[in-house]
């Protein structure tokens, strides 16, 4: 089932938004999740996502299989990213400072980097009228997480200190892409 504006097949918003929302709906099933609330946001995440991923100068070809698969450039994969690294946070007390020049590992670099972008995708977005520019940003920072988390134990890290620089790090992550989701009107779940 695909939305093509080129080939001219196109449904009324409100069936199209009333069917991802059942798809998202089997979906979470699957998972032995059937939270409707849940299915609404990343029913609605994944159509939204989907359509701004494409940057405006191009045709738009919606497949709903692929937009609510949590792998992959989508919706759900960012908004897993963010209940993923929410729920590490809960897990702890209140976060206060931490020695930030203990994070020398590649995977915690490469987020810091790619946390640091953030301001400047906005900005460039805003300015060239591309939200297209936040959708891929944010995929590539819960990417980035995702190879960070495999790579580098948070929660048993080697000593407390390096623990509590790491989930500083997660607890950033998780505000750039609620932020970032937030700024393309997407939800983004604690839990998934």
């Amino acid at each position: 089932e695909k939305m093509s504006t080129r080939e001219g097949t196109v449904v009324l918003l409100e069936d199209f938004m009333n069917e991802i929302i059942k798809k998202s709906e089997e979906e979470l099933k699957k998972r032995k999740n059937e939270n409707k609330k849940l299915a609404e946001m990343i029913g609605l995440g994944a159509l939204k996502f989907g359509i701004l991923k494409v940057n405006n100068e191009k045709n738009v070809i919606f497949d709903f299989e692929e937009a609510l698969n949590f792998e992959g450039e989508t919706g759900p994969y960012i908004q897993y990213a963010h209940a993923r690294a929410h729920s590490i946070l809960k897990k702890v007390g209140n976060l206060k400072k931490a020695n930030l020049s203990l994070l020398k590992e590649r995977g915690e670099i490469e987020l810091v980097k790619k946390l640091g972008d953030f301001s400047n995708v906005v900005l460039e977005a805003t300015n060239s009228l591309k939200p297209s520019l936040i959708a891929n940003y944010i995929y590539d920072v819960a990417k980035t997480f995702n190879n960070f988390y495999r790579d580098c134990q948070v929660l048993n890290a080697e000593n407390k200190e390096l623990m509590k620089a790491r989930l500083i790090l997660v607890k950033a992550t998780t505000q750039v892409l609620k932020n970032g989701l937030n700024l393309l009107g997407i939800e983004a779940p604690e839990r998934m």
